[in-house]
């Protein structure tokens, strides 16, 4: 997984390119790496579903009590 360049000229290869009427790279999608602006194939995504979903078939990159707190409603 990756995050988005910040130019369009700067894009990964299959990166999309992104189009509006306000300047999409003005977004400094750097910035976005909490809340959006990663590159992932359905792979990629599936390999980091596997390691937060609270299962036991691989080892969580997160504690289960962070994954409760999560998953619990406020």
């Amino acid at each position: 997984m990756f995050i988005g360049a910040n130019k369009k000229k700067n894009r990964r290869y299959k990166e999309v390119v992104y189009y509006s009427n306000r300047k999409p790279y003005d977004l400094q999608m750097r910035r976005m790496d909490s809340h959006g602006g990663c590159i992932a194939s359905s792979v990629d995504l599936l390999r980091f579903m596997v390691r937060v979903d609270g299962q036991s078939s691989k080892k969580d990159i997160l504690k289960s009590r962070t994954n409760n707190t999560m998953t619990t409603g406020s």
